[in-house]
């Protein structure tokens, strides 16, 4: 029954990353506490289907205010899919996409790219080191490890992020063979890009709390808890409120980057 193959499949792929990629994930809720107790914020970005990875970590119960997508809609596949896979392989859209985002020194981009082997994710990578951000890559090692690189430098993302998180996937993502097709089935990506970013999360949550500086958790919206929902106006709004100012920054800089 290709149901229940699949779920061994994932349950299997996750084991696998629970045995090969705690370090990783231990390192990048180091990076994301240290970075949300000095005032700094964590960007995810993804194209096509990863980009799910990175709203996964937005806006979400249980996870941190101090989140922010950088979610491109031409990007997405339910916009354009072809398009999408177009624009994805093309040199340069990186650069202005996070020159167009408030990111500072300090904060943390997590990248999200199965392949990750075209140029956007790639270039975003690179952007982001020279920009002093710490980069997360969240990839398919063997997958990019059996394809080349779609980017100018010829590299893959595992190869230009300061840290990587494997997905623990097989190349072409699919993880089941079905009798009479000469097809796979059964994509892994998304079960490991979301389980590798929200364990991540809540090791960094833990580590705030032990140094007493939690910034705030968000609570569910759609529940009737009054208490949680006004706890999530406040830090919000304070998190607003730093926002602003670096938006400001942000615009000043751009402006900067076009009389160049």
């Amino acid at each position: 029954m290709a149901a229940a193959a699949y779920i061994d499949a994932v349950r299997q792929m996750i084991d696998r990353i629970e045995r090969t990629q705690m370090d990783g994930i231990l390192k990048g809720a180091q990076l994301v506490a240290d970075s949300v107790q000095g005032g700094g914020v964590v960007f995810g970005f993804g194209t096509g289907h990863s980009h799910m990875i990175a709203e996964e970590m937005v806006g979400r119960a249980g996870g941190l205010v101090q989140v922010q997508g950088i979610l491109e809609t031409e990007l997405m596949v339910h916009i354009n899919e072809t398009q999408a896979t177009y624009l994805e392989r093309l040199p340069g859209l990186a650069h202005v996409y996070l020159t167009n985002n408030p990111v500072e020194v300090g904060d943390v981009l997590v990248v999200i790219s199965n392949s990750g082997r075209n140029a956007v994710p790639v270039e975003m990578a690179m952007e982001g080191s020279r920009l002093g951000l710490n980069v997360i890559a969240v990839t398919n090692v063997a997958h990019s490890q059996s394809t080349p690189s779609r980017h100018p430098s010829g590299k893959r993302l595992f190869e230009v992020a300061d840290l990587v998180l494997d997905t623990c996937g097989v190349p072409g993502d699919a993880l089941i063979a079905i009798s009479g097709s000469t097809s796979k089935a059964g994509p892994g990506s998304t079960i490991a890009g979301a389980l590798l970013v929200n364990s991540m999360m809540a090791e960094a949550i833990e580590l705030l709390v032990a140094r007493r500086a939690l910034p705030g958790v968000l609570h569910s919206s759609n529940s009737n808890d009054r208490a949680g929902a006004l706890e999530n106006a406040e830090i919000a709004s304070e998190f607003s409120r730093r926002l602003c100012g670096r938006i400001v920054r942000m615009q000043r800089r751009v402006r900067e980057d076009l009389a160049d």
